[in-house]
């Protein structure tokens, strides 16, 4: 029988570390922008806006994501070598459960919930910026625009958020079950993932070019003087 021959990575996984330094840092980075958003509202006496409140669950969601680094970390699943059992084969492999594997597919089930959310609250807090900065008027193109964008951020959420649930319909366990049970009743689990990567790009472009139309039309002088 030849020997197996392996295909070299172009890349260095990631370690422990860097998977708990990116669970620790990156949301306390997070919390001090926050807090510092909200300091300078009250030291300019601004009035707080609903784009200003919007970012406490998105930092909530912030913080839900570094957890589930920690706990990957904590249990030996994230940034450490998979270790198969010793009786598994090519013939069993996609329907022996595997613990590491179970631990692993829980978390990232929660990491998934907790990242739509989180890019959901973000959006909808940019888009409430933005329509601060301009002194959005009813009846106006631009008032038509970026509500119709709200609502739409608000059920791409929503309906990402009831997908990547109810992927695999009532039988929740199934994201964390065998591969052989996730592909039955769950189906093609990457299609949902990439139609959430390629819409989410989407509307951060078009979040991304709401406002240029504006940026020659005057401020809201009320958005940057004392109140």
């Amino acid at each position: 029988m030849d020997t197996p021959t392996y295909k070299k990575i172009p890349f260095i996984y990631v370690g422990p570390g860097e998977v708990m330094s990116a669970g620790i840092v990156l949301p306390l980075v997070c919390a001090t922008v926050v807090g510092l958003r909200f300091y300078t509202r009250k030291s300019q006496k601004v009035a707080l806006g609903l784009d200003d409140w919007l970012t406490i669950p998105s930092l909530i969601m912030i913080f839900a994501l570094g957890i589930c680094f920690i706990v990957g970390v904590a249990k030996d699943v994230y940034g450490y070598r998979t270790v198969l059992p010793s009786d598994i084969t090519p013939e069993n492999q996609t329907t022996k459960v595997i613990p590491s594997y179970t631990i692993e597919a829980k978390i990232e089930f929660w990491f998934q919930l907790f990242l739509i959310l989180a890019y959901g609250f973000i959006k909808l807090s940019i888009l409430c910026f933005i329509r601060r900065i301009f002194n959005v008027t009813k009846g106006t193109i631009f008032n038509v625009i970026s509500t119709a964008m709200l609502a739409m951020t608000v059920m791409w959420t929503i309906g990402f958020f009831l997908l990547f649930l109810f992927g695999c319909k009532s039988k929740v366990w199934a994201h964390w079950a065998p591969l052989a049970q996730f592909t039955e009743y769950c189906g093609n689990g990457l299609a949902a993932e990439m139609a959430l990567i390629i819409s989410d790009f989407i509307t951060d472009v078009m979040i991304f070019l709401l406002p240029l139309p504006m940026v020659n039309l005057e401020p809201a002088h009320d958005y940057f003087e004392e109140t």
